[in-house]
C-alpha cells in the first residue's frame, strides 16, 4: 500500500513539473532593460505597442519571428491650407489732362490691360484695354469718349442695366447671348465698356463678370 502511495505521489510531481515547463514554453518574456513585452500576447500578424522605453533595437517572438512595435499615441498632421481663389490687383487709370473720365477695376493676376489716351487739352477720350495674358486676341475694353460713341442700329437688341449702381443701356446684337456694349447713361455719358472677347468669353465669363462688378467710371475735375 505504501508503494502504490509513493508511485501516486511521484506521478503527481512529475505531472505538476510537465505543467510548469509546457506553461514557461508558451511564455516568452522579451527583455527591454526594465521593461518586457510577452511574446505570446503577439500573433505574427498583430503589432505590439511600444513600450515607454523602447530602444529601438530588434526583437523576435517565440517562433523567431521580428516583432513590429506600433506608436499607440495619434498623431497629428498640421494640413496647409492653400487658396485656391483667383486674386485680384486694383488698378486706377487717370486722365492727362482734367476734367475728364478715369476708370477704376479689378484685373485678375493672369490679366494685364494697355491704357491709350489723346493728347488734348482737357483729355477728350480714354481707353482702357483689358484681356487675358494667354489669349493674344480680343480684348474687354473700358472707354471715355467725350460726347459719346454711336453704335450701329441693325439687328441690335437692348435693355436697361445697372451698372454698379449707375444707369446703363446693355446691347446685343443678332440674338446673341453674349452683350456686346455696356453704354452708361446720365452724368456718366461717353462711358461704354465694350466685349471684342472672340472665343474666349465663355472660357473667362466668372473673371468677366467680376472685373465689371468692381468697373467704376470717376470724373476728375
Amino acid at each position: 500500500m505504501k508503494i502504490k502511495s509513493i508511485i501516486a505521489l511521484l506521478a503527481a510531481v512529475s505531472f505538476l513539473t510537465a505543467c510548469e515547463k509546457a506553461s514557461n514554453e508558451n511564455k516568452t518574456e522579451i527583455q527591454t532593460h526594465d521593461a518586457s513585452v510577452s511574446a505570446e500576447e503577439i500573433s505574427d500578424n498583430e503589432k505590439a505597442s511600444v513600450p515607454s522605453d523602447y530602444d529601438g533595437a530588434e526583437y523576435l517572438d517565440a517562433d523567431g519571428n521580428p516583432i513590429t512595435f506600433a506608436d499607440t499615441e495619434e498623431s497629428t498632421v498640421e494640413i496647409s491650407e492653400i487658396d485656391d481663389e483667383i486674386q485680384y490687383e486694383v488698378c486706377s487709370v487717370r486722365p492727362q489732362c482734367t476734367p475728364s473720365f478715369g476708370v477704376d477695376f479689378e484685373l485678375p493676376y493672369d490679366w494685364s490691360y494697355e491704357s491709350v489716351q489723346t493728347d488734348d487739352e482737357p483729355t477728350n477720350s480714354i481707353s482702357v484695354y483689358l484681356k487675358p495674358n494667354s489669349e493674344a486676341d480680343g480684348r474687354i475694353t473700358l472707354e471715355y469718349t467725350k460726347g459719346g460713341i454711336g453704335f450701329c442700329g441693325t439687328g441690335l437688341h437692348q435693355e436697361d442695366f445697372n451698372l454698379n449702381g449707375h444707369s446703363a443701356v446693355k446691347g446685343t446684337y443678332d440674338g446673341s447671348d453674349r452683350w456686346n456694349f455696356i453704354l452708361l447713361n446720365d452724368e456718366f455719358e461717353g462711358c461704354t465698356v465694350i466685349n471684342d472677347t472672340n472665343d474666349w468669353y465663355d472660357e473667362y465669363a466668372d473673371e468677366i463678370e467680376y472685373i465689371l462688378s468692381t468697373v467704376e467710371f470717376i470724373k476728375y475735375d
